[in-house]
């Protein structure tokens, strides 16, 4: 979440608008009521914040059940930055709302929690045998040999600084990254891929759209158009563009 208050175009407050979209789909409620937030998101703000969000969520919920699935949402990215349309958005959160979710605790608890206690409990640790060539790759290796999420997550933090990190990893512990360059936040994707968790390789068939699941929103909002055509004084502006 945002440090600063933000607002989008009608005033909501744009963190509880993620909240609110990230809810319509992990529970896949109707789906008007989740194309309101995201046209809300998208005209608010630089639509690639939308996406940016759509990858948070598939690593935190979805990643486990299908780790395949990342290249279907990367094709529709690169669809959207040659034609900017909202509906290759659309496609991608409705299946996501259709897709079976997985809440593990420890990608989505590490990429934000981390113990102020491991520094001291490591600092008693032999680290010379293990790989590295500074201290955090070689407590990174130490955490990795002893299979333990928690540590993983940790030093793996210590280590984004590190620009030869990826290299480390597939040299020392055959981990194969993908070369997803869209998503922002390389930590949360390195977390996913290093983090000691049985990925599922669920099949999944991706669906279009059916016109019929917003077609109600596109109706009301043709409605507030035509209702704010005549002159509005500013403070009835909000009752007509707010559903």
């Amino acid at each position: 979440m945002n440090n600063k208050l933000v607002f989008t175009r009608y005033l909501y407050n744009k963190d509880e608008v993620e909240l609110s979209l990230l809810e319509c789909i992990l529970k896949n409620k109707k789906f008007s009521e989740t194309y309101y937030w995201i046209t809300e998101l998208y005209e608010s703000n630089d639509p690639d914040d939308v996406w940016q969000f759509i990858y948070k969520v598939y690593y935190d919920f979805y990643y486990i059940n299908y780790p395949q699935i990342i290249n279907k949402i990367n094709s529709y990215y690169k669809k959207w930055k040659k034609n900017k349309k909202i509906k290759y958005i659309l496609y991608i959160i409705y299946n996501l709302g259709r897709s079976h979710k997985n809440i593990n605790h420890d990608i989505f608890l590490y990429r934000t929690y981390y113990s102020s206690v491991l520094t001291y409990i490591t600092s008693y640790i032999d680290i010379h045998p293990y790989k590295g060539d500074n201290i955090y790759e070689k407590l990174l290796s130490f955490s990795f040999e002893n299979k333990n999420n928690e540590y993983i997550s940790y030093y793996l933090k210590k280590n984004m600084k590190n620009k030869h990190i990826t290299k480390f990893l597939e040299e020392n512990f055959n981990i194969t990254l993908d070369c997803n360059n869209h998503y922002k936040n390389k930590f949360h994707l390195l977390l996913c891929k290093c983090l000691i968790i049985p990925k599922i390789e669920s099949k999944f068939i991706f669906k279009k759209v059916p016109i019929s699941c917003y077609i109600d929103v596109r109706s009301i909002l043709k409605e507030v158009v035509k209702n704010t055509i005549t002159t509005l004084r500013e403070n009835d502006y909000l009752k007509y563009r707010r559903i």
